[in-house]
């Protein structure tokens, strides 16, 4: 924190740590060994408190998982409330790499049970496909 300080006072600084929902539990599921999004927002509440400028990038956005209004909104709404000055928003879907497709399927299966027919079967609401 002290060299960020002197970093900011000298030069200016930014911290940004991702966010992908404000759910702690769900977080645990789409971004495993990582700490909550709790623990995340209330590292910038520091940084915002000691006056370096904080913000988000919020991704990714997945759907059928964390897109849905009432995340979004409640993520903003805790930026607004420990004072981030932007929100990034870098990335909707999945990549289909070789290897990550496979990955991302096993995953869907695991915590989220009949949701991968949704990013399989191409539909207008399934544009990641």
């Amino acid at each position: 924190m002290d060299l960020l300080k002197i970093i900011n006072e000298r030069f200016g600084a930014l911290v940004c740590l991702t966010i992908t929902t404000f759910d702690d539990e769900l977080c645990s599921k789409i971004e495993r060994n990582v700490i909550p999004t709790s623990q995340r927002f209330a590292c910038l509440e520091k940084f915002a408190e000691a006056g370096i400028p904080t913000g988000i990038w919020m991704g990714p956005i997945l759907p059928f998982i964390n897109d849905d209004e009432a995340n979004i909104l409640a993520i903003v709404r805790r930026c607004v409330e420990i004072g981030i000055r932007y929100i990034v928003v870098f990335d909707f879907g999945t990549t289909k790499r070789r290897g990550s497709e496979e990955y991302f399927y096993s995953c869907l299966d695991e915590y989220f049970p009949g949701l991968k027919e949704k990013y399989i079967q191409p539909t207008e609401m399934n544009i990641f496909v």
